[in-house]
């Protein structure tokens, strides 16, 4: 029985701006979903699920899985891969995505899930202006320089 598409996949390998280069198809010799990396010369395949927890990725250490770190570009809602080298590159904070290995089951089956963006506060919304400053920039407003 095949298995239906991970719905967060779309997040994580999109259509449109993929900066990681991530693109999801069934693996040619298992028929699971996979994560697709197509930014080198050689494809790398990675297992959907994100590797977030310290057991999760203590796990993959011991499995001898290779693991590539999920980095943000600042809040803009893009990231990239990069390659972690042994136990030497893991953060406590980071997201990882494990190597895929046919017939095996996936370290971990969690879904990618973009952190939600900080609330911007309107601007100008505790600047305060005198009396004075509001006339002058309405008499300017109201006769210009140029006309």
């Amino acid at each position: 029985m095949s298995q239906r598409k991970p719905p967060w996949l779309r997040i994580l390998c999109p259509a449109t701006c993929n900066t990681a280069h991530l693109v999801p198809r069934r693996c040619g010799r298992c028929r699971e979903w996979t994560a697709v990396y197509t930014g080198g010369n050689v494809e790398e395949v990675y297992d959907p699920g994100i590797l977030m927890s310290g057991r999760d990725v203590t796990t993959a250490l011991l499995l001898e899985r290779r693991l590539t770190r999920i980095v943000l570009i600042g809040n803009s809602g893009l990231f990239h891969l990069q390659d972690v080298c042994g136990a030497r590159g893991i953060q406590t904070d980071g997201w990882y995505l494990a190597e895929h290995v046919c017939h095996t089951t996936p370290v971990s089956n969690k879904p990618f899930r973009l952190p939600r963006r900080p609330r911007e506060r309107p601007w100008g919304a505790d600047i305060a202006f005198t009396e004075e400053e509001t006339k002058e920039f309405e008499r300017i407003w109201r006769n210009p320089s140029w006309a």
